[in-house]
């Protein structure tokens, strides 16, 4: 059993820039994605971090190779179900939050049963203590200039959020606040 604040799926740029902006708030957090190198790899031009700055936060663990598999949500955790791309070993992680930051296609997303309207956004950005963020909320075409600030945007507003709740915990966390401010981004 693996215990973290925040479990973010997807090391893309909205993953890495929410992981490091969680840490710089004092949270730590579990990054998983399936591709083997994602830091290296990830499109990180225009960002104001450099992939050896997640690699060497120690705030921030690292799990290549891994994927979301499923998870079940309850009032105070949600414990999602990882296990390795290409291997048999598995384990389970309880976490205060998920965030799916996994792409268009995303797999905490599909979980959720979350549609994507015609507008190209998310018909919701979460539920109860699960948020989607960056092309998971919003899908945008690849290479388009608005997508990365879009999931920058998402990974700044969760990171406070999330600390914000994480501080005090008798405060009920909602998506309601997060989704209102980032849809209103996505659509324009």
């Amino acid at each position: 059993m693996i215990r973290t604040p925040v479990l973010i799926s997807g090391a893309g740029p909205t993953g890495l820039t929410l992981a490091l902006s969680l840490s710089r708030r004092g949270v730590a957090s579990l990054l998983v994605d399936q591709t083997f190198d994602p830091v290296t790899t990830a499109p990180t031009e225009g960002l104001p971090f450099s992939p050896s700055d997640v690699t060497a936060d120690p705030n921030i663990t690292l799990r290549f190779g891994w994927r979301l598999f499923g998870f079940e949500r309850f009032e105070d955790k949600v414990t999602i179900h990882i296990h390795e791309a290409s291997g048999d070993r598995h384990a389970q992680v309880h976490a205060d939050f998920l965030v799916g930051c996994d792409g268009a296609d995303s797999r905490v997303r599909n979980f959720l049963d979350i549609d994507v309207s015609d507008g190209e956004v998310a018909k919701a950005f979460g539920r109860g203590r699960v948020f989607l963020a960056g092309n998971a909320a919003h899908p945008v075409t690849a290479g388009a200039p608005n997508g990365l600030t879009l999931g920058v945007g998402d990974a700044l507003h969760l990171s406070e959020a999330i600390s914000a709740w994480l501080a005090t915990p008798g405060v009920a966390p909602g998506p309601a606040v997060y989704e209102q401010e980032r849809r209103a981004a996505g659509q324009f």
